[in-house]
């Protein structure tokens, strides 16, 4: 199947802040374009882009080699960090060396502007190819307006510049032919059947029927066994009731992607009301009777919606996944709540089914020596944080910091080395305060019953002077469990966590 290959910046993808639910640049790009491409018709190309396409068990730099070399049209979001990160580099040369000087008509190298990047800023690799800017004016001028400015877009002007692009893909990217061009041909390889793990996903209601069907093909594409099937089968409740509990019996893992709406209609337009809820209440039976190590992991997806209210009317634009499963059932104590983009979800998810990834918390043992792990708040501030790490070092503390280009999530990162981590430094100078909470939440994350208890971290908030918004948000923060310092300069950051450093070397820090 032909491919689109988005390359990009992570720090692109930054979603907007607190008081919006809308997706980064990259995300609400990468769905309007899936969008404009099967409004043309063009159900035979398919769209490669990391996040979605790489879980947390496979080589990174393998699986995007094989994309770039896989891929017919190459989209470079061209921004004022692209060419700032090696793996953009990476991709961009890996392209323009496989396709340099390519036939007439047949351009597949395309830039798709998103800031007004100076022309001696850009990569010798944009000479000559086509581009598509997603904003118009300059910054010189004044007149400078981005197509997506806070998760709004400027809809005619956007619409227009992408309807443009899909224009240029269509062209240059032939069609399949058509089933009787193939005819007598010899018949292609059948795919591999599912036969990993079993995985429960439960039937979801109409306004969650879209993103189940994504889960499922993911899931399915990765090799795991999922079930049941779509609810078109289900003739009666009784029938729902027994299909779904033969699966929940036997999986490994139990997932429901939870929204508003409660009743599924059946084929033959039977309504099982409170579907939704029997579901988590007969998944909710099996993990209470399941005994440790035998207790399945039940994940739970539930996005943010604009017109939820709290108990005073006011509009709530993120809410607290766990308090939203109360409208549903009573949670579990190893239920795991996620609320973010369904992308990034999606990765997460194939993350935790991954045989073994409990294992480093399960493996903890009291002996192990303690190390420090100083973690960003916010990609813009992945600097300060890797300067904080340093002083620490150089103070003798065992510093950790994540992989500020890995394709996991900070959620799968963490629970891959916080079975040695006994305090986490978290380095604040331009990010969001919504971040620094979402960290803080995926910290404080209840383990699950039976696994072994290991220490919960010491908490440390290092704020470092940053723009006025910033410094406008960290005067409105306050969180009693977390210690907070003030450093000037991150690079001597050791001096203001002198008490940390202490606790280290006297060998009494948690």
């Amino acid at each position: 199947m032909p491919t689109v290959f988005i390359s990009y910046a992570r720090v692109d993808d930054t979603l907007p802040p607190k008081g919006t639910d809308d997706d980064g640049w990259i995300s609400y790009f990468h769905e309007a374009l899936s969008y404009g491409l099967k409004t043309w018709g063009r159900n035979d190309l398919r769209i490669w882009r990391d996040a979605y396409e790489i879980d947390g068990s496979q080589d990174f730099r393998r699986r995007i080699e094989e994309g770039v070399d896989g891929c017919d049209v190459f989209l470079a979001v061209h921004s004022t960090e692209y060419y700032e990160r090696k793996w953009c580099r990476m991709e961009l040369k890996r392209f323009h060396a496989r396709t340099d000087n390519p036939p007439p008509g047949r351009e597949c190298l395309i830039r798709i502007g998103i800031h007004d990047v100076p022309r001696d800023r850009w990569p010798a690799e944009f000479d000559g190819r086509t581009g598509f800017d997603f904003f118009s004016g300059n910054l010189q001028s004044g007149d400078y307006q981005p197509f997506y400015w806070f998760g709004t877009i400027a809809k005619s002007l956007y619409l227009e510049r992408l309807r443009e692009l899909v224009t240029a893909i269509n062209r240059l990217v032939p069609r399949a032919p058509a089933a009787a061009e193939t005819a007598g041909r010899a018949p292609a390889k059948a795919a591999a059947k599912p036969g990993g793990p079993l995985v429960f996903v439960a039937w979801a209601a109409a306004d969650m029927a879209d993103a189940r069907a994504r889960v499922v093909a993911e899931l399915t594409a990765r090799g795991f066994t999922v079930l049941p099937l779509e609810p078109q089968l289900l003739p009666g409740p009784a029938a729902a009731k027994l299909l779904a509990q033969q699966t929940i019996d036997r999986a490994e893992a139990l997932v429901h992607l939870i929204g508003e709406q409660e009743h599924i209609t059946g084929a033959d337009g039977t309504v099982h009301r409170h579907l939704v809820r029997r579901q988590l209440e007969w998944s909710g039976s099996r993990v209470d009777e399941a005994a440790p190590p035998g207790t399945p992991c039940r994940i739970l997806w539930l996005p943010s919606f604009a017109g939820l209210r709290d108990g005073d009317g006011r509009t709530v634009h993120r809410p607290d996944a766990m308090a939203l499963l109360n409208r549903f059932c009573a949670p579990r104590d190893n239920d795991v709540p996620e609320n973010g983009d369904l992308l990034t979800f999606i990765q997460v998810l194939a993350a935790r089914l991954r045989p073994g990834y409990a294992m480093p918390d399960d493996t903890w043992e009291e002996d192990e020596e303690p190390g420090l792990l100083a973690v960003w708040a916010d990609p813009v501030d992945a600097e300060e944080a890797v300067a904080v790490a340093r002083s620490l070092k150089a103070q003798g503390l065992k510093a950790r910091i994540p992989d500020f280009d890995a394709a996991d999530p900070m959620d799968v990162q963490l629970n891959g080395i916080l079975r040695r981590t006994s305090s986490v430094v978290i380095c604040w100078r331009d990010g969001p305060a919504e971040t620094v909470r979402a960290l803080l939440k995926t910290l404080r994350r209840p383990r699950p019953p039976g696994a072994r208890k290991r220490p919960a971290p010491a908490l440390w908030l290092v704020k470092i002077p940053g723009s006025p918004d910033a410094e406008a948000a960290k005067a409105r923060f306050f969180d009693g469990d977390l210690e907070e310092v003030e450093a000037d300069d991150p690079h001597r950051a050791a001096e203001a966590l002198g008490s940390l450093v202490r606790r280290f070397r006297e060998g009494v820090a948690r």
